[in-house]
């Protein structure tokens, strides 16, 4: 499977939360703050661009190769400095692409990664000179912003590589155990459903697919059930692709579900 492919979800985790806001407004406080204390070191509240990144990461699949409790963007850069997890500092921008995280430094200190103090990851490099970014705690939302290099002081490329494709098939599939998908039908589908109409009646406001409808318990996994279950990703934060496989699996065993 290609970089892009691995890049994509952890660019969709971002995608699916910009907007994302603090309560009250100018508290650090929010769902990221309290997943990163809860998952990876608990540290209270402060500026989250950095946690962002680290969710990011570790929601999209690809925890080995993002530290834990490096909320401090000095930190994270020396680990790239460093080489671990195979992470690779750049200064600049030069060769900058999508999925590597990129610091800032606003006071323009000469470019010393000792005085980085913000960071987002790419999304799209525009060909200009300037890119889009997705960032935490920009004027206190994960925003999508529109940069150039002036305050760049150099980005952080991940080795790929070492990422296992996501949602690899088992070596002998069984019905129970496939992943489940648009088109697929069956049995574990009508279990499924059930127990999302069982312990989820609530979702059903939340989607302008299902229009306040209970989930149909047919069998087939249509567009109604795909909606069902990328409600239930987002409010559970792993990617949200519609397939129920290990990761959301994992998430609907807290929940009570047995195959």
């Amino acid at each position: 499977m290609s970089d892009t492919v691995k890049i994509n979800l952890v660019l969709g985790q971002l995608r699916q939360n910009l907007g994302l806001g603090e309560k009250p407004k100018g508290s650090n406080s929010n769902f990221i703050v309290t997943w990163y204390n809860r998952n990876v070191e608990k540290i209270g509240r402060g500026p989250w661009c950095e946690m962002t990144n680290t969710w990011a990461m570790w929601t999209g699949g690809a925890k080995i190769l993002k530290r834990p409790g490096r909320a401090y963007t000095v930190w994270a850069v020396e680990d790239a400095i460093a080489g671990r997890e195979g992470m690779r500092w750049v200064y600049g921008t030069k060769g900058m692409r999508a999925g590597d995280e990129v610091y800032y430094d606003w006071a323009a200190k000469k470019g010393n990664y000792r005085y980085v103090d913000h960071t987002g990851t790419v999304e799209k490099i525009v060909g200009d000179g300037t890119f889009y970014v997705l960032e935490g705690n920009e004027n206190d939302q994960l925003r999508r912003m529109h940069r150039d290099g002036k305050y760049v002081v150099g980005y952080i490329r991940f080795a790929w590589n070492r990422l296992p494709d996501p949602n690899p098939p088992a070596s002998h599939p069984t019905s129970s155990l496939r992943i489940l998908r648009k088109g697929v039908k069956g049995e574990d589908v009508r279990h499924l459903q059930g127990f999302l109409r069982k312990q989820f009646p609530a979702y059903a406001r939340y989607s302008d697919v299902r229009r306040g409808k209970p989930i149909l318990i047919d069998g087939d996994f249509g567009p109604q059930t795909d909606a069902w279950v990328k409600e239930f990703q987002r409010r559970t934060h792993v990617v949200v692709d519609g397939e129920v496989g290990p990761q959301t699996r994992a998430q609907l065993k807290k929940f009570g579900f047995k195959e």
